[in-house]
C-alpha cells in the first residue's frame, strides 16, 4: 500500500512537529525525511486534521518543507531468539552490524498505566502473602506493624 507523503510541516516545537493529514491513528509511526536522513516519529495528538508527532531523534534539523510519510502501524519489534546478544538503538535498528530482524513482529505500544486506577493489596493481604512465602524478613515486617495480634508468625522449626 502506497502511503501519502506530506511535505508541509505546520509547526516545529522542540521535538514535536505538527502537520495536516487525514486517516491517521493515534500512536501511528511516521518517517520524516530531512536533508540529514530519515527519523521515526509517533503520532501523540490528533485535533481534527492537525496531527502532532513526537520525533524520536528530536526536532533539530527538521524544517517545514521536509517530507512525512505515515506508515499505517504502531512501533513494532521482532520478538524471537534472534534478539539474544544483539544491540539495537531506540528505533529497534541493529547497532552491532548484524542483519535487521523482520520476522515475528509484535507491536510494543499499548495503553499507559494510570497509577490512580491500580488496585493495591491492603497491608494485611501483603503481610499474609509475605508470611506464606516463609521469608524471615516478612516476620520482621510483621513484628513492626500493628497487625501482629492478627498474624501467627512461623516458628523457627517451620522455616526448616
Amino acid at each position: 500500500m502506497m502511503n501519502k507523503v506530506y511535505s508541509r510541516i505546520e509547526s516545529i516545537n522542540g521535538s514535536v512537529i505538527t502537520v495536516r493529514a487525514k486517516g491517521v491513528k493515534l500512536s501511528e509511526l511516521a518517517e520524516i525525511t530531512t536533508r540529514f536522513g530519515t527519523s521515526l516519529a509517533e503520532v501523540n495528538k490528533i485535533d481534527g486534521d492537525l496531527i502532532s508527532l513526537q520525533v524520536f531523534a528530536g526536532g533539530r534539523g527538521v524544517s517545514t518543507g521536509d517530507q512525512i510519510r505515515f506508515l499505517g502501524h504502531e512501533m513494532e519489534v521482532s520478538f524471537s531468539e534472534n534478539l539474544l546478544g544483539r544491540i539495537f538503538n531506540g528505533s529497534a535498528e541493529p547497532r552491532d552490524k548484524g542483519p535487521a530482524l523482520t520476522d515475528n513482529l509484535v507491536q510494543i505500544g499499548g495503553p499507559s498505566v494510570n497509577p490512580s486506577k491500580r488496585i493495591l493489596a491492603n497491608r494485611m493481604e501483603t503481610l499474609l502473602l509475605e508470611q506464606q512465602a516463609g521469608s524471615i524478613s516478612s516476620a520482621c515486617v510483621c513484628r513492626r506493624t500493628s497487625y501482629t495480634d492478627n498474624l501467627r508468625l512461623p516458628s523457627d522449626e517451620e522455616h526448616v
